[in-house]
Parts: C-alpha cells; structure tokens; sequence
C-alpha cells in the first residue's frame, strides 16, 4: 500500500515488480497468487498488467489472482 500523496509516482509497480522477483529467486516460490478488493480497479489493472488473472475464486470482497499460464511478466 502506498500512502495517497505517493501514488502514481510508479512506487507501487517497483514494489510489485520487486516483490515477485524476490518471492522467485530469494524463496524459490514456484506459485504466487494475490488478492484485491473488488472495488479497486487500479489494483486489479496493476496486477493484470503483470500477467495476473482472476482465478473464480473470491473471499468476501477479495478477489483471488494468479499469474497466467505463460508467468507474471517482470514489467
């Protein structure tokens, strides 16, 4: 979460970027998934715009999402 007199510096990209690349080469991670409130389409876009897609499954307002078949791409 990036404070709101920070955002749309691209703070929120880097982190994301930065966070699945650790959770690759740091930890080995083999899977990553996330989640974002329905109402938040700026999350749902970021994520999307690094391979991400709904995956059906939801809890509560969160909506799951998986990198796609081919991988999240490092934007």
């Amino acid at each position: 979460m990036i404070d709101k007199e920070h955002q749309n510096r691209g703070y929120g990209r880097e982190a994301l970027r930065l966070g699945i690349r650790s959770l690759a080469d740091r930890f080995g991670a083999k899977e990553i998934y996330t989640a974002y409130e329905s109402s938040s389409s700026v999350a749902r876009d970021l994520y999307r715009s690094f391979g991400f897609r709904e995956t059906g499954e939801a809890a509560g307002n969160d909506v799951e999402m998986r990198p796609a078949l081919d991988g999240a791409r490092k934007s």
